[in-house]
């Protein structure tokens, strides 16, 4: 899955996914506070980062079908995943309705209007809105 790391809070969130013989994903995003944005930031393993966020409470859930592609053969898509208003998020992509460790991946996003630049010493921040 390919995506943004920071989106724009209430705008469709759009993510890249390369897919083969599956019809169909199920989508789970976690609201996360910031001791559970901390904690999952530090785990490195995919498997347990899956653990922790099915632990979590769902802020939202839900499926997408995918176009039909080439039998054995690798297909890519562009996927909505909603919206979101500001704030960090946990998200889980499985081809599996409960989400196991086998056929999961996961990702952590925040929705913010704030953009920040460095280079050296100066630091600028941006509306990423006002563009």
């Amino acid at each position: 899955m390919i995506m943004e790391r920071v989106v724009i809070p209430d705008e469709e969130l759009l993510a890249r996914v390369d897919y083969k013989n599956v019809d169909k994903i199920y989508i789970k995003s976690v609201a996360l506070d910031r001791n559970s944005y901390i904690k999952l930031s530090k785990i490195s393993s995919m498997d347990e980062r899956i653990e922790y966020l099915n632990r979590l409470e769902s802020f939202k859930e839900f499926t997408v079908e995918l176009p039909k592609g080439e039998s054995y053969r690798r297909n890519s898509s562009e996927i909505s995943l909603g919206s979101y208003p500001i704030g960090d998020y946990g998200l889980i992509l499985s081809s599996s309705k409960n989400f196991d460790m086998n056929s999961s991946i996961s990702s952590i996003f925040t929705s913010s209007n704030i953009s920040i630049l460095s280079r050296g010493d100066r630091v600028l921040i941006l509306d990423r809105k006002a563009w």
